[in-house]
């Protein structure tokens, strides 16, 4: 009768008990997915950063989208549909929208040749990109100025010599 309890008891919690690999991953940029430890190779990650560029074609219902951490991208493959709700991308005039993206690692992708990437399993776009204004600096266009009058001197000089040395 012990022996019975104990095991109902036993089978009771085996199946209440949340299971180790439910528990989801931990938040990482780019930056420390490109670093990771090479045994993660076919784990699911999750990861948050700009996506920059452009969406690109990658087969009839995939898109490649670059997200980008502090100063590195992966490379993202996602479905035409999860691809379409990011409506805006970084470049020198916006902001790229925010992303979130859980998805498997891919050290070495067969898939893909070799690749690293991240296979997208869900994406959650979580803060929409907008315009930037990059106002072009002062000292830009007096840099771009002096070394316009520094080639011309430059160029007259070398002109002058090759007559000189014509004559």
């Amino acid at each position: 009768m012990k022996q019975r309890i104990l095991l109902i008891a036993c089978i009771s919690l085996m199946l209440t008990a949340t299971p180790v690999f439910a528990v989801e991953p931990a938040l990482m940029t780019p930056d420390e997915i490109v670093f990771i430890d090479r045994a993660r190779d076919g784990t699911m990650v999750l990861l948050s950063g700009e996506a920059i560029g452009e969406d690109l074609h990658a087969d009839s219902s995939h898109r490649w989208v670059n997200v980008l951490g502090d100063s590195l991208a992966v490379g993202v493959y996602m479905t035409n549909d999860e691809a379409a709700r990011i409506t805006t991308y970084g470049d020198h005039t916006h902001e790229g929208a925010r992303v979130e993206v859980f998805g498997m690692l891919n050290i070495g992708c067969d898939q893909h040749g070799g690749e690293f990437d991240v296979h997208a399993e869900q994406v959650s776009v979580l803060i929409e990109g907008q315009p930037t204004e990059r106002p072009i600096a002062p000292w830009k266009g007096v840099a771009a100025a002096a070394f316009f009058v520094v080639g011309l001197v430059e160029w007259r000089l070398l002109r002058h010599l090759r007559e000189r040395r014509l004559a």
